[in-house]
């Protein structure tokens, strides 16, 4: 139940995170969890095992990611809880081959990111991007980085 006073007109995440509360009446968070993985389960239909030729290859591993694909759930979990979650180039580019290495497995009927720790992701890893500057520079890192989320 949601026992805290309500925010102010313009506290607008404080105002989203409680309508929400508010919405859930007398419901203990234990059961919105239940609730809201019946609703997923509901959405996502029965599910259908992929032949073992069929399913996706797991792309190699990340620094930074954790990748499972479990009962149909691709997870693709940010795992750098000392730096908020900060996406590296390389965290990129294994975000981007997981969802492909996924793409055509028909066991797969979602995909979840995630973010270790409190924070689910401060966006850059600016300092790894330096680090890590192409020889064409700025010019050619954006261009690659259109190239991987495209």
């Amino acid at each position: 139940p949601c026992n805290i006073p309500k925010p102010g007109g313009f506290n607008f995440v404080a105002k989203a995170k409680y309508d929400a509360w508010k919405g859930l009446g007398d419901m203990t968070q234990d059961e919105a969890k239940e609730e809201y993985i019946s609703f997923v389960a509901e959405l996502a239909g029965p599910e259908e095992e992929a032949p073992a030729e069929e399913a996706g290859e797991a792309p190699e591993a990340v620094a930074g990611l954790e990748v499972t694909c479990k009962e149909g759930v691709l997870t693709i979990c940010l795992n750098r809880p000392e730096k908020f979650n900060a996406l590296t180039w390389q965290m990129y580019t294994g975000i981007a081959d997981s969802l492909s290495a996924y793409a055509e497995d028909p066991s797969v009927r979602v995909a979840v990111l995630t973010g270790k720790g409190k924070w689910y992701c401060a966006g850059n890893d600016l300092s790894n991007f330096t680090k890590n500057m192409p020889a064409g520079g700025p010019q050619e890192m954006a261009e690659n980085g259109r190239k991987v989320l495209n």
